[in-house]
């Protein structure tokens, strides 16, 4: 039986993503949200929510991750 191939996405396109974690690690985030609105770089807008957040942590966190495989 053959499987379905996902349609992929266009350059820059997101694509949605469920994932389940800790209610610590939620709370952490909701913590971060004041100074991450805060900054005119991370929150242009001067509104960020949880979501903003953790793909600002994902993108560090696999920055550092990477490094840490290359050496």
């Amino acid at each position: 039986m053959a499987t379905k191939k996902k349609p992929a996405t266009a350059t820059g396109a997101s694509e949605h993503l469920t994932i389940r974690l800790h209610p610590e690690l939620l709370r952490r985030a909701e913590a971060l949200l004041p100074a991450f609105a805060a900054s005119t770089s991370l929150a242009p807008t001067g509104v960020a929510d949880r979501s903003d957040v953790l793909r600002r942590a994902l993108d560090l966190g696999l920055g550092k991750l990477e490094n840490e495989l290359r050496r």
